[in-house]
């Protein structure tokens, strides 16, 4: 496969070594896993940028900072056998998890903007990615956090430290969500699989334990 878009760190990675060895030994694979995992790739570091802007004091998370130490964090906590044991699809779902878990996180200041003012509609969620119950989530936690909103929804001042404890609250499920669109017309089991792992890393592991398999 050829992973070179990746960047020399997250392609030379051990998981990303043992994904190409899986997938040659594949005589006809029915999925194409070099291509849908680098335009995937490509689409989630294309976003990333905006976690900063709502999250100035996280650490790096632009896509040449944030992904390589994600796959080599993977690297020493599985190691080289491990990883040889996996499969294929297994481990281009690892992969595709460790790019899509905080995609939730990179919601632009426009995104913001249609969400506090009360202005987002069904035809704002693609390309824009919300989640689909976006605004009533919104209106939830404002009513939970005693902020005011007017009649429309409509929250006329919203401090940073607040907005940044929606986003964080509702990434995971906003992760899911673009990840489970992403990926539905391309192939089903990898759209529900990608997703699974995005909102799973949120929860607990007595719910993950819950999740019907």
């Amino acid at each position: 496969m050829d992973l070179k878009p990746l960047g020399a760190s997250v392609s030379n990675s051990l998981l990303i070594a043992a994904l190409n060895e899986k997938v040659d030994a594949i005589a006809a694979p029915p999925f194409r896993f070099a291509d849908h995992l680098t335009s995937f790739a490509e689409r989630v570091s294309a976003e990333v940028k905006f976690i900063p802007q709502t999250f100035p004091e996280f650490t790096d998370h632009t896509a040449d900072i944030h992904f390589p130490n994600l796959f080599s964090l993977a690297d020493k906590l599985l190691g080289k056998e491990l990883l040889k044991d996996l499969y294929a699809e297994e481990l281009l779902i690892l992969a595709l998890g460790l790019y899509g878990h905080d995609w939730g996180m990179a919601v632009s200041l426009g995104e913001r903007e249609l969400i506090v003012s009360g202005q987002l509609t069904s035809g704002d969620l693609d390309p824009l990615w919300l989640l689909e119950d976006e605004q009533a989530r919104f209106q939830k936690f404002a009513n939970d956090y005693k902020i005011a909103l007017n009649t429309n929804g409509y929250a006329s001042t919203l401090p940073d430290s607040h907005w940044r404890e929606y986003v964080r609250l509702t990434h995971a499920d906003r992760s899911a969500t673009r990840a489970k669109r992403f990926f539905e017309k391309i192939d089903g089991g990898v759209a529900q699989s990608v997703a699974a792992v995005c909102k799973g890393h949120w929860l607990d592991i007595q719910a993950i334990d819950a999740e019907p398999r």
